[in-house]
């Protein structure tokens, strides 16, 4: 049987133990991307609410009545794409969380 020195030892239980909680660490980091990938996407969703809400609020007091229902009905919809493409943006956003940048990446 061969003998190892301390040394030699030392360095095989810290081997060891670096491949078991390699894998560990790196199912955390996954996991962490994950959870915070979800909260982009939601508040990016919340946003998107808020804006189409504001849309409405806003035409209705732009365009009040019957007679502007047209007018208002055309300030809404051109409203709400803005917040479609901005939450588009935002999403996008996100997906660098998910999906991050290679380093060589500008």
């Amino acid at each position: 049987m061969p003998k190892f020195s301390r040394g030699v030892l030392r360095l095989l239980g810290v081997l060891a133990v670096v491949a078991v909680c390699a894998p560990i660490s790196t199912s955390l980091v996954t996991s962490a991307a994950g959870r915070d990938f979800s909260r982009c996407i939601h508040q990016c969703n919340d946003v998107k609410s808020a804006c189409n809400i504001r849309c409405s609020d806003d035409c209705f007091a732009m365009f009040p009545g019957t007679p502007n229902k047209p007018q208002r009905d055309a300030c809404i919809a051109a409203c709400k794409a803005i917040c479609l493409s901005q939450s588009d943006d935002c999403k996008l956003e996100c997906q660098s969380i998910k999906n991050p940048p290679s380093p060589t990446e500008p």
